[in-house]
Formats: C-alpha cells, structure tokens, sequence
C-alpha cells in the first residue's frame, strides 16, 4: 500500500526525464491509482479494501483523502486514467 501511494506522487511532468522514462512514470502513476482507487480483484490478498478492514481504516474515507491531497493535475490525470473502471472506492473520480 506504502509503494501505491508513492508512486501516485511520481513525476510525469517530464522533468529530467526522456519520453520513454516519462511514459514508464505515468504507467506506474496510474497501476497505482487503480489498484487504490478502483475495487479490483477484490477478492485478492492484496485488495486495498481487504488491507484496510484489516487495519480498522476506512477504505473510501482514505481513498477520498490520498486523492483530495494531490495536486489538481494529478487528480485530472488519474479522472483520465481510470475512467473506462468502476471506480467504486473513489466516487468523486
């Protein structure tokens, strides 16, 4: 969950990056989004809402949270990213 979350923060702003590099990033940026945001596979181990009842965490009170504490342009790419998913942990999304 720890590593999602950092790779929600990778830069894809191109910043000393190649194209290629930069891709990679957003393809990451958004792996992870999925994986915190949307309710795949939940049957899984490792579904982030499994974790989370685990934990005693509210799954959408935290999704809600990582996502409002992004920067806007972050927050458009992953609207953008995850928009063909049932987003069902990120309503706003």
């Amino acid at each position: 969950m720890k590593q999602a979350l950092l790779d929600l923060r990778l830069r894809t702003d191109g910043f000393r990056m190649k194209r290629t590099e930069q891709e990679v990033s957003i393809d990451q940026m958004l792996d992870a989004a999925r994986w915190l945001f949307t309710n795949w596979h939940p049957g899984h181990v490792f579904n982030p809402e499994r974790i989370c009842q685990r934990l005693g965490v509210d799954t959408r009170k935290l999704a809600k949270c990582v996502f409002d504490n992004l920067p806007a342009e972050r927050q458009e790419e992953i609207r953008s990213g995850l928009e063909h998913y049932r987003c069902s942990l990120l309503p706003a999304a």
